[in-house]
């Protein structure tokens, strides 16, 4: 075997463990942020109900032009299925 060509193999070694350390990187990130993801979407739907409710308040008020009758009920945002439930559970029967 000719002395150089022991160094490519050698090469190409090194840099696919420098490209195995990157991507392990990256699997750790994109795995802190699954983790986060269900509290993302919890206080983004909070926001969302509290937006729609202040929008309602703010409609209604006589400052405004609003009939000054405030509802006592607020509209939640819809939400499609729990974070926990999937809507495919039922398909699979």
């Amino acid at each position: 075997m000719p002395a150089g060509a022991a160094d490519q193999p050698n090469k190409a070694t090194a840099d696919l463990n420098v490209l195995l350390a990157k991507l392990q990187s990256i699997v750790k990130d994109v795995s802190a942020t699954t983790q986060q993801l269900p509290g993302v979407l919890s206080r983004s739907e909070d926001l969302i109900d509290n937006s729609v409710e202040l929008t309602d308040k703010l409609n209604n008020h006589w400052l405004l032009g609003g009939s000054g009758d405030v509802e006592d009920t607020v509209k939640s945002w819809p939400s499609i299925h729990s974070i926990d439930d999937s809507p495919y559970d039922e398909i699979s029967e």
